[in-house]
């Protein structure tokens, strides 16, 4: 499995220098062409990042109280806001 992943490594890398190499004007019919041919890439680049950081092997914490937080808690808010205790006694 690992070599079959550093072989595909390998191939898209050549690739993409190819393309890059090919179509190497930054204005005009070279930079459309090159962002259609590295829109897969690009686009296969965002699904695996999203992939990474949906599934997150350490939970977010709490700063102020370094309790775990729950999935829902922490995309309900940045974290920033400023809480006032109920019960100060």
């Amino acid at each position: 499995m690992k070599a079959a992943r550093e072989a595909g490594q390998n191939y898209l890398l050549r690739i993409v220098a190819r393309i890059l190499g090919t179509y190497d004007e930054p204005t005009g019919d070279h930079a459309e062409k090159r962002a259609a041919l590295l829109a897969p890439v690009v686009k296969q680049n965002e699904a695996i990042r999203h992939n990474i950081r949906t599934r997150r092997s350490t939970p977010d914490v709490d700063p102020k109280t370094g309790e775990e937080q729950l999935p829902e808690e922490a995309a309900g808010g940045s974290g920033l806001e400023e809480t006032t205790p109920t019960n100060e006694g």
